[in-house]
């Protein structure tokens, strides 16, 4: 029974690669779409994602460090802890544009989904891919400030790249999720942002999981976001290969996240067309 699951599973996701590599094309110019209307009127366009992270790490370094005094020990400086934040803000900012943008896909594109030629999962799909591409632009700003403010660059650093592709699929996964909520309950985005906030500030991003209190430590336990930002802090700011449990239990969240939101998508497809 449990072999067949399986074997179906990748079935399943091995149709999902086959139909999207057909795609290829369209999924192409439906990123380049995405990234246009972001920064559509903008003089710097894709510079833009550039600056946001830049901006973001310099206002928390600034709030936490100076403002709130936040110190991880004696010896930890401000631009360690710059470096510690930006770790855990590029997971976490990835993952959330993923999952807030395709919480309205499906309502917002009532007139693709509608025509059954489209695929209606390209939607989600462009939405990840873009969200991949600000992220290693945010990963390569990263790379730059490690530089700087360590003068060497982690070698280990590419390891980051398919880790970032595995957070896509969780946030794609969970996309599937709250997008087809969302078609038969119109309050789920408004729900799905006010989770997110709540969801942030339980991860460590900005806090090291050591100041957790022991009865909520299993929270850490259960947060994919957690062993994400752990893993990039590891090969970024360590520069180490890493930890295998954290790593197998990141993939495998991943993994049955896509899986499942893939499956309760493709379920309750067929009712979105009465729905829309």
């Amino acid at each position: 029974m449990v072999m067949n699951l399986v074997l179906a599973e990748q079935d399943v996701f091995k149709a999902w690669i086959r139909q999207r590599f057909i795609q290829r094309y369209l999924i192409a110019q439906m990123v380049a779409r995405e990234l246009r209307a972001r920064y559509v009127g903008s003089s710097i366009g894709l510079f833009w994602s550039v600056i946001h992270p830049l901006l973001s790490m310099a206002v928390f370094t600034y709030v936490f460090s100076y403002v709130l005094r936040v110190r991880f020990s004696e010896d930890t400086g401000v631009g360690s802890f710059a470096l510690y934040l930006f770790c855990g803000m590029l997971p976490w900012n990835s993952f959330r544009e993923i999952v807030e943008r395709c919480a309205t896909s499906i309502t917002d594109n009532a007139s693709l989904v509608k025509n059954l030629s489209f695929h209606s999962k390209t939607l989600q799909l462009s939405i990840g891919i873009t969200s991949l591409v600000t992220q290693w632009i945010g990963l390569a700003v990263l790379l730059v400030v490690t530089i700087i403010l360590r003068g060497s660059l982690p070698y280990m650093a590419p390891i980051v790249l398919p880790l970032s592709i595995l957070l896509m699929l969780f946030g794609i996964g969970l996309g599937f999720l709250v997008c087809t909520l969302h078609v038969f309950f119109r309050d789920t985005a408004q729900f799905v942002n006010v989770g997110l906030m709540i969801w942030f500030y339980l991860t460590p991003v900005f806090y090291p999981a050591h100041v957790i209190p022991p009865k909520f430590q299993f929270l850490i336990y259960i947060n994919p976001l957690a062993y994400a930002a752990n893993i990039y802090r590891h090969i970024v700011l360590n520069n180490g290969f890493p930890d295998l449990f954290g790593l197998s239990v990141f993939t495998g969240l991943s993994a049955g996240t896509f899986l499942l939101g893939y499956w309760v998508y493709s379920k309750n497809f067929p009712a979105f067309i009465d729905e829309l």
